[in-house]
């Protein structure tokens, strides 16, 4: 559920993370985030602000993704919570630990590392970041003409500029095959318009 939602979200590691439930509005299909679950050495796990003013956002998903969510919340948190008993920390946070006296406790940042590198070894693929999640979604909206604004605010970024500049060789790469599959429509539509008239000049 967790690398779902880096995934189709675009959200840093420390903003879904910091999804508690009441972020998730069932009724809309969206979620709202507004903290960041960040580690530092001297300090340990806290819970702050995002990045940015602009990364405090609303985020629509797909009805398949709010479904998962429903599905993640009755068949593992809540039975996760009934069985961990007096054990339990109630922090209402979505993606928590499991392990005796820190059950129900936010999650380590570098356990979402972990799993990718455990995940990656386990398969024989490549090393995955966390992050590139981020990068694949900005991808992925780019590929399908999303404008820059759009994107810029759905990943959070204080400037539509930052993102620009950040993916300035997909946009590139994109525009090219958008610019190459309109020119096949097109081509193939006037192909198609051409034969219909000759036809009809042949049957009249």
């Amino acid at each position: 559920m967790l690398i779902h939602l880096l995934l189709v979200t675009g959200g840093r590691r420390g903003e879904v993370l910091g999804l508690t439930w009441d972020n998730i509005d069932f009724n809309f299909n969206r979620i709202y985030i507004e903290k960041c679950v960040y580690y530092e050495a001297d300090t340990g796990i806290y819970i702050d602000k995002p990045k940015t003013e602009s990364s405090i956002r609303w985020i629509r998903l797909p009805v398949q993704t709010m479904k998962l969510l429903e599905q993640y919340r009755d068949e593992y948190y809540l039975p996760l919570k009934t069985a961990c008993g007096s054990s339990w920390t109630d922090s209402n946070f979505l993606f928590v630990k499991d392990n005796g006296k820190e059950s129900g406790k936010v999650m380590h940042p570098d356990s979402i590392t972990g799993y990718c590198d455990k995940f990656a070894e386990r398969y024989g693929l490549k090393h995955i970041n966390p992050h590139a999640f981020r990068h694949t979604m900005a991808s992925f909206l780019y590929f399908a003409g999303i404008d820059t604004i759009s994107i810029s605010g759905h990943l959070g970024h204080a400037k539509p500029s930052t993102t620009q500049n950040m993916y300035a060789h997909v946009m590139a790469e994109a525009e090219s095959r958008i610019a190459d599959c309109m020119g096949d429509i097109i081509l193939s539509t006037k192909h198609k318009r051409n034969d219909t008239e000759d036809s009809h000049k042949k049957t009249g």
